[in-house]
C-alpha cells in the first residue's frame, strides 16, 4: 500500500501533521483534515488521586486501562506472564478499585495491552484491545469484545466467539488504541518504517471498520518510553516514563538520602491533532512515594458523561515488589 507523499519529506523535526494527505492512500478534504478546536487539559495543575495500590487478578505490572463512564467501572490490562507471547489478563473493577465479577478474562495471544479503551454498551462494555501479537509480543490488529458476555477467568482468542477483529493500517506494527468518551472518538498508535504514527477516526467510522477517512494523522515523535495515550476534542494525550531505578539499576522507592524522593522521569504530553505539534510536556510527580513506580496508561474519566467540564485526564502508575504489584490512578481536571 504506497503513500502518496513521501513521509520522510513531510514530516519535520520529528513531528508532523496530516495536513491534505494521509498515509495508506486516503486523501481528505480540508474540512475532515481539520479537527474543530476544543478545551485543552491543563497539564500543569497537581494531581489528585483517584484508586492507590489496589490489586488484580493477575500478579504483573499493571500495563494500561480503560473507565466504562456509563457503568462508573474500570476495565485494567496486564500480562499474564513474562514469557513475550502476547497474553493477557483483563480485570474489572468499580472506581474504588474494587473487584466485580466477572471480574477478570484472559487473552491468549492477542498483544502487550499498551493501551485498551472501554466502550459502554447498556449495563456492559465492550473491551477494545490490541490483537494478533507479533514475535515481540505486540499487536498487529486490534479487537473487541463485550466483557460481560464471559465468564469469570474464560480463556479468549482472536478467533473466539464474541472477538470482533479490526484491521487499520495492515502493514503498521506496535498498534494500541483508545476512545474520546464526549466526542465519541477512536485513535490509534501505530508504527511504520520506524515511525510512530496516531490516527483519529469517528468512532462509528470505525467500528464499522471504514477506515478510509480519518479526521487526522499526526507523528510527533518517539518518545521514550511510551506508556500510553488518550484523546479528548482535538488534542491528543501522550504519556512516557519508567520506573524508579537507583544509579546501579535497581528498583527502588524514589527516596533519597536527604528523606526527599527523585523527580523520576513521568511525562505528559498534549499534541494538537491539527498541526501534530507538542505544545505542552509536564513533568508529573503524581504517586512519587509509589514503589517501583512505573507510569502505564491514560484514560478520560467523566463524572458527567453529558457535561465536558466534567472531564478528568487520568493516568495510571504500576507499583509493588515483583509478583505482587498493585494498580494506581492519578487525574489531572481542569482546562487551560
Amino acid at each position: 500500500m504506497s503513500r502518496l507523499i513521501s513521509r520522510r519529506n513531510l514530516l519535520l523535526a520529528g513531528g508532523g501533521t496530516l495536513g491534505a494527505a494521509l498515509a495508506g492512500g486516503a486523501t481528505a478534504s480540508p474540512a475532515s483534515a481539520a479537527v474543530a478546536g476544543t478545551v485543552q487539559f491543563d497539564l500543569t495543575v497537581g494531581a489528585t488521586q483517584l484508586i492507590r495500590e489496589k490489586e488484580l487478578a493477575g500478579p504483573k505490572v499493571l500495563q494500561s486501562f480503560g473507565i466504562d463512564n456509563v457503568n462508573d467501572r474500570i476495565y485494567w490490562a496486564q500480562l499474564s506472564n513474562n514469557d513475550g507471547d502476547g497474553d493477557l489478563t483483563i480485570t474489572k473493577t468499580d472506581l474504588s478499585g474494587a473487584r466485580i465479577g466477572p471480574d477478570h478474562v484472559y487473552l491468549k495471544g492477542f498483544g502487550h495491552g499498551v493501551q485498551i479503551a472501554v466502550q459502554p454498551d447498556g449495563g456492559g462494555a465492550y473491551v477494545w484491545v490490541e490483537a494478533a501479537a507479533d514475535s515481540k509480543g505486540f499487536g498487529t490488529k486490534i479487537a473487541r469484545f463485550r466483557f460481560n458476555d464471559f465468564d469469570k477467568g474464560q480463556t479468549l482468542t482472536a478467533s473466539s466467539s464474541g472477538v470482533e477483529i479490526f484491521d487499520p493500517r495492515p502493514d503498521g506494527t506496535n498498534k494500541s488504541i483508545t476512545i474520546d468518551p464526549y466526542w465519541k472518538r477512536v485513535a490509534i498508535r501505530y508504527i511504520q518504517d520506524d515511525v510512530v504514527y496516531y490516527r483519529l477516526y469517528t468512532l462509528a467510522a470505525f467500528a464499522d471498520h471504514d477506515y478510509g477517512s480519518p479526521l487526522a494523522e499526526v507523528a510527533p515523535g518517539n518518545f521514550n518510553t511510551f506508556q500510553g495515550l488518550a484523546t479528548f476534542g482535538s488534542y491528543l494525550y501522550l504519556l512516557t516514563g519508567n520506573a524508579y531505578s537507583d544509579g546501579y539499576g535497581d528498583v527502588y522507592d524514589g527516596k533519597l538520602a536527604d528523606g526527599s524522593y527523585a523527580d523520576g522521569n513521568t511525562y505528559l504530553r498534549t499534541v494538537d491533532w491539527n498541526t501534530g505539534t507538542v505544545v505542552k510536556t509536564s513533568l508529573s510527580k503524581a504517586g512519587y512515594t509509589l514503589y517501583y513506580r512505573e507510569p502505564e496508561g491514560m484514560a478520560v474519566q467523566m463524572t458527567d458523561p453529558s457535561d465536558v467540564n466534567s472531564a478528568r485526564l487520568c493516568f495510571g502508575f504500576a507499583s509493588g515488589a515483583e509478583g505482587e504489584r498493585r494498580a494506581s490512578v492519578y487525574y489531572k481536571k481542569g482546562f487551560v
